[in-house]
């Protein structure tokens, strides 16, 4: 009877102690959670400022929101800025994932181009941009020929500058 009590007594602690861990897990856990989701905050606060330069940099047109973010993602590939490795890496994350396409769905709400074209371009242009910052760079010259060739894709005109990146 007095081993059966015993076991129960360090059976007890040892969930006290299990529980204890993992309560301090849990609480490091959510403030990592809310960092990455600040992180992640300032990204699109900040890419929405260079969306926003981009798009009055940009012509009239058809697809004139989807021409502007393939320039801003482009440029923000070339520009190599500090936080994109970062910001590849989150965007990893379904619910990140998630937020960020509702994001561009409604930055190119107002296009009147085809679903199919605006789906495409911004896939490709998402993954040159994922594979550029966590896999391998490219050759600014490989993101420029890809960046134009999606521009035509969309109706581009063509004469138009790359807005620069700050």
């Amino acid at each position: 009877m007095q081993a059966s009590i015993y076991q129960d007594v360090i059976g007890i602690q040892a969930a006290g102690q299990a529980y204890s861990l993992g309560s301090r897990f849990q609480e490091c856990s959510q403030h990592r959670a809310v960092r990455l989701e600040t992180i992640f905050e300032l990204l699109i606060l900040k890419f929405r400022e260079d969306l926003l330069q981009a798009l009055a940099e940009e012509p009239p047109g058809p697809a004139r929101h989807l021409r502007a973010y393939i320039r801003c993602v482009c440029d923000h590939a070339l520009s190599r800025q500090r936080g994109q490795k970062t910001a590849a890496q989150l965007l990893t994350r379904a619910r990140f994932q998630n937020i960020w396409f509702d994001f561009v769905d409604a930055a190119c709400a107002d296009d009147l181009v085809s679903e199919d074209i605006a789906l495409q371009c911004r896939a490709m242009v998402e993954d040159l941009w994922v594979i550029h910052v966590l896999v391998e760079p490219m050759a600014p010259q490989r993101i420029t020929g890809i960046r134009e060739h999606l521009l035509s894709l969309c109706g581009n005109d063509g004469n138009h500058e790359s807005h620069r990146i700050n």
